[in-house]
Protein backbone atom coordinates (compact mmCIF):
# COMPACT_ATOMS: atom_id res chain seq x y z
CA UNK A 1 0.00 0.00 0.00
CA UNK A 2 1.36 3.51 -0.81
CA UNK A 3 0.95 5.81 1.29
CA UNK A 4 3.05 9.50 1.89
CA UNK A 5 3.77 11.50 5.36
CA UNK A 6 1.73 14.13 6.47
CA UNK A 7 3.18 17.47 8.04
CA UNK A 8 1.60 19.65 10.81
CA UNK A 9 -1.25 21.66 8.95
CA UNK A 10 -0.49 25.17 9.63
CA UNK A 11 -2.17 27.26 11.63
CA UNK A 12 -5.74 28.72 9.55
CA UNK A 13 -6.84 31.87 9.15
CA UNK A 14 -10.49 32.55 7.59
CA UNK A 15 -10.14 34.89 4.37
CA UNK A 16 -14.26 34.82 4.26
CA UNK A 17 -15.05 38.95 3.55
CA UNK A 18 -18.09 38.03 6.22
CA UNK A 19 -15.41 38.12 8.81
CA UNK A 20 -15.15 42.11 8.31
CA UNK A 21 -18.85 42.46 9.66
CA UNK A 22 -17.99 41.18 12.62
CA UNK A 23 -17.74 44.01 14.41
CA UNK A 24 -21.11 45.63 13.68
CA UNK A 25 -22.61 42.52 14.31
CA UNK A 26 -21.51 42.46 18.17
CA UNK A 27 -23.42 46.29 18.40
CA UNK A 28 -25.73 45.11 16.53
CA UNK A 29 -26.17 47.01 13.55
CA UNK A 30 -25.91 45.01 11.04
CA UNK A 31 -29.21 44.26 8.43
CA UNK A 32 -31.69 41.09 8.81
CA UNK A 33 -30.26 39.84 5.65
CA UNK A 34 -26.56 40.76 6.79
CA UNK A 35 -27.09 39.18 9.87
CA UNK A 36 -28.28 35.42 8.38
CA UNK A 37 -24.87 35.56 6.34
CA UNK A 38 -22.46 36.26 8.91
CA UNK A 39 -24.18 33.18 11.25
CA UNK A 40 -24.23 30.56 8.35
CA UNK A 41 -20.60 31.49 8.19
CA UNK A 42 -19.48 31.73 11.90
CA UNK A 43 -21.41 28.44 12.53
CA UNK A 44 -19.18 26.61 10.33
CA UNK A 45 -15.96 29.14 10.91
CA UNK A 46 -14.46 28.15 14.40
CA UNK A 47 -11.79 31.63 14.22
CA UNK A 48 -14.70 33.91 13.36
CA UNK A 49 -16.86 32.23 16.48
CA UNK A 50 -14.16 32.75 19.05
CA UNK A 51 -13.52 36.37 17.76
CA UNK A 52 -16.95 37.21 17.94
CA UNK A 53 -17.66 35.99 20.87
CA UNK A 54 -14.18 38.34 22.55
CA UNK A 55 -15.81 41.03 21.00
CA UNK A 56 -19.57 40.63 22.39
CA UNK A 57 -17.20 39.97 25.66
CA UNK A 58 -15.46 43.35 25.21
CA UNK A 59 -18.60 45.20 24.34
CA UNK A 60 -20.81 44.04 27.57
CA UNK A 61 -17.64 45.10 29.26
CA UNK A 62 -17.26 48.58 28.30
CA UNK A 63 -21.24 49.79 28.06
CA UNK A 64 -20.95 48.85 31.35
CA UNK A 65 -18.29 50.87 32.09
CA UNK A 66 -18.95 54.22 29.67
CA UNK A 67 -22.09 53.48 28.29
CA UNK A 68 -22.51 53.28 23.92
CA UNK A 69 -19.12 52.44 22.55
CA UNK A 70 -17.80 51.50 18.91
CA UNK A 71 -15.44 49.05 18.04
CA UNK A 72 -14.68 50.49 14.40
CA UNK A 73 -13.50 54.23 16.12
CA UNK A 74 -12.55 55.90 19.58
CA UNK A 75 -15.47 57.98 21.20
CA UNK A 76 -14.53 60.54 23.79
CA UNK A 77 -17.40 61.37 25.89
CA UNK A 78 -16.81 64.66 27.82
CA UNK A 79 -16.62 63.34 31.79
CA UNK A 80 -18.08 65.81 34.40
CA UNK A 81 -15.57 67.55 36.65
CA UNK A 82 -15.95 65.57 39.88
CA UNK A 83 -15.50 62.10 37.28
CA UNK A 84 -12.57 63.32 35.42
CA UNK A 85 -9.92 60.58 36.93
CA UNK A 86 -12.54 57.93 37.37
CA UNK A 87 -13.06 58.18 33.66
CA UNK A 88 -9.00 57.99 33.00
CA UNK A 89 -8.91 54.67 35.22
CA UNK A 90 -11.56 53.17 33.48
CA UNK A 91 -10.37 54.18 30.06
CA UNK A 92 -6.63 52.35 31.35
CA UNK A 93 -8.48 49.48 32.31
CA UNK A 94 -10.20 49.40 28.80
CA UNK A 95 -7.21 49.78 27.28
CA UNK A 96 -5.71 46.78 28.97
CA UNK A 97 -8.31 44.61 28.22
CA UNK A 98 -8.41 45.35 24.82
CA UNK A 99 -4.78 45.02 25.10
CA UNK A 100 -5.16 41.66 26.25
CA UNK A 101 -7.62 40.24 23.83
CA UNK A 102 -5.79 41.60 21.12
CA UNK A 103 -3.15 39.10 22.39
CA UNK A 104 -5.36 36.34 22.82
CA UNK A 105 -6.19 36.78 18.77
CA UNK A 106 -2.45 35.90 18.21
CA UNK A 107 -2.32 33.40 21.04
CA UNK A 108 -5.44 32.07 22.00
CA UNK A 109 -5.72 30.48 25.40
CA UNK A 110 -6.57 26.71 25.61
CA UNK A 111 -10.45 26.30 25.87
CA UNK A 112 -11.62 23.77 27.99
CA UNK A 113 -12.32 21.65 24.37
CA UNK A 114 -8.37 22.27 24.01
CA UNK A 115 -8.21 20.26 27.20
CA UNK A 116 -10.80 17.27 26.66
CA UNK A 117 -9.12 16.90 22.75
CA UNK A 118 -5.40 17.19 24.52
CA UNK A 119 -6.39 14.31 27.38
CA UNK A 120 -8.26 12.23 25.02
CA UNK A 121 -5.17 12.33 22.89
CA UNK A 122 -2.88 11.27 25.82
CA UNK A 123 -5.52 8.52 26.83
CA UNK A 124 -5.69 7.47 22.97
CA UNK A 125 -1.19 7.58 22.18
CA UNK A 126 0.47 8.09 25.28
CA UNK A 127 0.77 4.56 26.34
CA UNK A 128 1.99 3.11 22.87
CA UNK A 129 4.90 5.81 23.21
CA UNK A 130 5.75 4.25 26.59
CA UNK A 131 9.40 2.09 26.37
CA UNK A 132 9.65 -1.37 27.09
CA UNK A 133 11.79 -1.45 30.34
CA UNK A 134 13.13 -5.05 28.99
CA UNK A 135 13.53 -4.27 25.48
CA UNK A 136 15.46 -0.75 26.42
CA UNK A 137 18.08 -2.90 28.86
CA UNK A 138 18.92 -5.52 26.03
CA UNK A 139 19.77 -2.83 23.42
CA UNK A 140 22.27 -1.69 25.84
CA UNK A 141 24.46 -4.52 25.92
CA UNK A 142 26.73 -5.21 23.38
CA UNK A 143 26.27 -8.21 20.40
CA UNK A 144 29.28 -10.16 19.86
CA UNK A 145 28.35 -10.64 16.03
CA UNK A 146 27.47 -6.34 15.78
CA UNK A 147 30.58 -5.90 13.73
CA UNK A 148 29.44 -7.93 11.11
CA UNK A 149 27.54 -5.28 9.59
CA UNK A 150 26.87 -1.39 10.04
CA UNK A 151 23.78 0.00 10.57
CA UNK A 152 23.13 3.02 8.30
CA UNK A 153 19.43 3.55 9.11
CA UNK A 154 17.35 4.26 10.98
CA UNK A 155 19.76 6.13 13.69
CA UNK A 156 18.12 4.85 17.33
CA UNK A 157 15.19 6.71 18.20
CA UNK A 158 14.59 8.74 14.73
CA UNK A 159 10.86 9.27 13.97
CA UNK A 160 9.56 7.24 11.15
CA UNK A 161 7.01 7.60 8.46
CA UNK A 162 6.17 4.64 5.61
CA UNK A 163 7.28 3.48 4.01
CA UNK A 164 10.04 2.63 6.30
CA UNK A 165 13.52 2.23 5.11
CA UNK A 166 15.89 -0.15 7.10
CA UNK A 167 19.80 -0.16 5.35
CA UNK A 168 23.12 -1.74 7.19
CA UNK A 169 26.37 -2.40 4.70
CA UNK A 170 28.45 -5.43 4.96
CA UNK A 171 32.02 -5.52 6.65
CA UNK A 172 34.76 -5.38 4.18
CA UNK A 173 36.19 -8.73 5.46
CA UNK A 174 33.24 -10.86 3.65
CA UNK A 175 32.60 -12.48 6.83
CA UNK A 176 28.58 -11.45 7.23
CA UNK A 177 26.01 -13.81 6.74
CA UNK A 178 23.87 -14.81 3.39
CA UNK A 179 20.44 -13.88 4.90
CA UNK A 180 19.14 -11.51 7.47
CA UNK A 181 16.12 -11.13 9.31
CA UNK A 182 14.48 -8.02 10.02
CA UNK A 183 11.98 -7.84 12.81
CA UNK A 184 9.78 -5.21 13.97
CA UNK A 185 7.58 -5.23 17.43
CA UNK A 186 5.55 -2.84 19.11
CA UNK A 187 6.55 -1.33 22.67
CA UNK A 188 4.71 -4.16 24.79
CA UNK A 189 7.08 -6.83 22.36
CA UNK A 190 4.38 -7.84 20.05
CA UNK A 191 5.31 -8.87 16.83
CA UNK A 192 4.60 -6.51 13.70
CA UNK A 193 6.14 -7.67 10.98
CA UNK A 194 8.83 -10.11 10.06
CA UNK A 195 11.10 -9.77 6.43
CA UNK A 196 14.20 -12.11 5.53
CA UNK A 197 16.18 -10.59 2.72
CA UNK A 198 19.65 -11.53 1.42
CA UNK A 199 20.39 -7.68 0.58
CA UNK A 200 21.49 -4.88 2.40
CA UNK A 201 18.22 -3.03 2.62
CA UNK A 202 14.67 -3.42 3.11
CA UNK A 203 11.60 -1.12 2.58
CA UNK A 204 8.53 -1.84 4.63
CA UNK A 205 5.02 -0.29 2.67
CA UNK A 206 3.31 -0.48 5.88
CA UNK A 207 1.36 1.51 7.91
CA UNK A 208 1.08 1.20 11.70
CA UNK A 209 -0.63 3.18 14.67
CA UNK A 210 1.30 5.91 16.10
CA UNK A 211 3.83 4.91 18.64
CA UNK A 212 6.98 3.73 19.98
CA UNK A 213 8.57 0.43 17.91
CA UNK A 214 11.50 -2.00 18.23
CA UNK A 215 13.33 -4.19 15.93
CA UNK A 216 16.28 -6.20 15.35
CA UNK A 217 18.47 -7.44 12.55
CA UNK A 218 19.18 -11.15 13.22
CA UNK A 219 21.32 -13.85 10.97
CA UNK A 220 20.15 -17.85 11.55
CA UNK A 221 23.05 -18.12 14.79
CA UNK A 222 23.03 -14.37 16.18
CA UNK A 223 21.94 -10.84 16.90
CA UNK A 224 23.95 -8.55 15.07
CA UNK A 225 21.40 -5.01 15.58
CA UNK A 226 18.96 -3.68 18.04
CA UNK A 227 17.30 -0.46 17.99
CA UNK A 228 14.29 1.49 18.09
CA UNK A 229 11.46 3.98 16.17
CA UNK A 230 8.71 6.38 16.57
CA UNK A 231 5.97 7.04 14.60
CA UNK A 232 3.71 9.80 15.02
CA UNK A 233 0.00 10.29 14.42
CA UNK A 234 -0.85 11.63 11.00
CA UNK A 235 -4.66 12.15 11.40
CA UNK A 236 -5.60 8.64 11.12
CA UNK A 237 -4.56 5.49 12.68
CA UNK A 238 -5.26 2.86 10.40
CA UNK A 239 -6.16 -0.56 11.81
CA UNK A 240 -3.18 -2.96 11.83
CA UNK A 241 -4.56 -6.73 11.69
CA UNK A 242 -2.91 -8.84 14.46
CA UNK A 243 0.01 -11.22 12.84
CA UNK A 244 -1.79 -14.65 14.01
CA UNK A 245 -4.71 -13.19 11.35
CA UNK A 246 -2.62 -12.40 8.54
CA UNK A 247 -2.08 -15.24 6.10
CA UNK A 248 1.12 -16.65 5.96
CA UNK A 249 2.73 -15.05 2.62
CA UNK A 250 1.75 -11.84 4.34
CA UNK A 251 3.92 -12.47 7.58
CA UNK A 252 6.93 -11.93 5.42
Amino acid sequence: MKTSSTSPAAPRHCNDPRRALLDDYALGKLSPEKMEALEAHYFSCDECLRDLQLRERLVRYLRDQNGEISLAAHVYLLPRPGRIRTRLYGAAAAALLILTLLRAFLVPLPSPRDHELRSDYQQQYGPAFAANPAFEARMKQSLRSAGTVAVQSPANGAILSPPFHFRWSRDSAGTAPAVFTLTIFNNRLELIRTYITPGDVISCPIEIPPGRYYWTLETPYATLHRGSFLVLPSGRVPYLPRPEALPPEARL
